[in-house]
């Protein structure tokens, strides 16, 4: 073999040699970048799974309607809904909801005394304690009531002087007929938001209180960005068609106007159906996959107060999809929200939920 050869050879072996690590450098890369996806898509799949699960709980052991009365004065305005939510919660576009329901841990069938006093409720752990709030069930109804005096475990009074549906202060206890079984159940409270004090590391966090606690928020996982919530109402003999989807006596609501007891629904409006959309983004970067150009939109920019998706996004006439989050491609930084400062990969999912303790069959 000649000197010249030899060269040949050599420049040869070092072109395919080039080839060879520039195919393992782009392999390698969009290996990293789908276990980059699939790592958001695991995360999105999680959280969405709790919550969703906890929203199929609202209204559970209210009664009629998933709306609970409060046996505490003659206002009939004084109810809890199984399922609140407060659009845009703290003004960067996020909204937070709050699950209500009877826990069944403590479920119990109870008897009445000549005093009004429960007997033999069943020993719980942790015991009850005074101003802890119960739920009151019978076939005819329920009501929340609370605990003013405990004797031991099996014993207690509830307000106002244990009376039920015979007190004129007791209005909203008057379903609950005495004559049928009767069971309490703690009172279950629990809500959700991303946490508004740290949005570039995107906590989403629960209050098992219900935020009746104060900062008693739980973080329950990292990187997410975005928390969207619609809710569907049931309005018998409605004529005006909100959302546009041929049936206006069903029609979406998604923006301020999911607030309780909003004008723009009709007073007879029963919820039965709430959409939750979250979006989560790849928690090192982009690991080896090109960053997102935009952010998903939750919304229909023709009717931004009545879809399925929620209020958040805008018109970004030109990007890849149109409306959309934010134009992540052509802005900078200094332009963008806190939570979406720097190049990442950005998923979401969405989920129709029906609320069957609330608005069944309607």
């Amino acid at each position: 073999m000649t000197l010249v050869e030899l060269m040949v050879a050599m420049v040869i072996s070092s072109i395919v040699i080039f080839f060879l690590f520039s195919i393992q450098t782009r392999m390698s890369r969009a290996y990293q970048g789908q276990g980059t996806v699939s790592e958001i898509n695991q995360n999105l799949q999680a959280a969405k799974q709790q919550l969703v699960t906890d929203i199929r709980m609202a209204g559970f052991g209210f009664g009629g309607n998933g709306v609970i009365g409060v046996a505490s004065g003659v206002d009939a305005s004084n109810q809890f809904l199984g399922f609140e939510v407060t659009n845009d919660a703290f003004g960067d576009g996020n909204d937070s909801f709050r699950v209500l329901r009877a826990d069944s841990s403590l479920d119990t069938v109870v008897t009445f005394g000549p005093s009004r006093v429960f007997v033999d409720a069943v020993d719980s752990r942790p015991p009850l304690t005074i101003g802890e709030p119960l739920v009151l069930m019978s076939r005819s109804g329920a009501c929340l009531v609370e605990v003013t005096g405990t004797a031991g475990t099996k014993r207690i009074n509830i307000n106002p002087s244990g009376a039920l549906n015979e007190a004129p202060q007791n209005l909203h206890c008057a379903p609950v007929d005495s004559g049928d079984p009767v069971t309490i159940a703690r009172f279950s409270r629990v809500s959700y938001r991303i946490d508004p004090n740290r949005p570039q590391e995107g906590y989403l966090q629960m209050s098992p209180s219900g935020e009746m606690v104060a900062d008693d928020w739980v973080d329950q996982g990292v990187g997410f960005t975005n928390l969207q919530i619609a809710t569907r109402y049931f309005e018998n003999g409605d004529v005006t068609d909100l959302d546009g989807d041929g049936d206006p006596e069903r029609d979406w609501y998604s923006g301020d106007n999911q607030a309780p007891g909003d004008p723009s629904r009709p007073a007879n409006a029963v919820l039965i159906q709430a959409s939750i959309s979250i979006e989560a983004r790849s928690p090192f970067g982009t690991r080896g996959s090109a960053a997102s150009s935009t952010t998903p939109a939750y919304i229909d920019m023709a009717n931004v107060n009545n879809n399925a998706r929620g209020d958040w996004g805008q018109d970004c006439t030109g990007a890849a999809t149109n409306p959309c989050g934010i134009y992540l491609a052509t802005t900078p930084d200094a332009s963008r929200p806190a939570r979406y400062v720097g190049e990442f990969i950005y998923r979401s999912t969405s989920s129709i939920v029906d609320l069957r303790n609330m608005g069944v069959g309607q």
